[in-house]
């Protein structure tokens, strides 16, 4: 029993800073073998996860609510929590926003299922959200009057009729 104990935290600790899903997209491919692997089969198995245009590669979490905010079309349900509820924004949909980088300049990373880089963002709450809805409404003010209505009908929240 303490030989088996030890066999797994040895696997655990050496494949410990690898993603959940590769650990399991490694098994499958190990899975033919005549016998268990060892640990530097597993960690060979392991798919390479490099980006061609040498950015970051998103993982885990962050790539997942890249996906979410991909398919919601950058805005969800409206939040209660206490940021949003001090800003006054509780009725307006989340957005899904862009992450800069310290030159201010958007951040990328090369997205795995996607197989592209995209611009990595997260969900505005509370005084950042209020922000953006400003600035939104600024930038339809400022738009020329023949353009505002075209404007509206492609940016019209969830819910609006167009």
């Amino acid at each position: 029993m303490v030989e088996f104990q030890t066999a797994v935290r040895v696997y655990f600790d050496t494949l410990r800073h690898v993603e959940l899903e590769d650990v399991l997209a490694a098994e499958v491919i190990l899975r033919s073998r005549p016998r268990w692997p060892k640990v530097g089969d597993w960690l060979a198995a392991v798919p390479l996860r490099t980006a061609p245009t040498g950015e970051r590669v998103m993982r885990g979490p962050e790539g997942a609510e890249y996906l979410r905010a991909l398919r919601l079309h950058y805005q969800d349900d409206p939040c209660g929590c206490p940021s949003c509820f001090q800003a006054g924004v509780t009725d307006r949909p989340l957005r899904f926003v862009p992450d800069f980088t310290p030159d201010d300049t958007e951040d990328r990373a090369y997205h795995p299922a996607l197989r592209r880089v995209v611009v990595v963002g997260h969900w505005a709450h509370g005084e950042e959200l209020r922000r953006w809805y400003v600035a939104k409404a600024a930038c339809m003010a400022s738009a020329p009057a023949p353009y505002r209505r075209a404007l509206q009908l492609v940016t019209r929240e969830v819910g609006e009729e167009g």
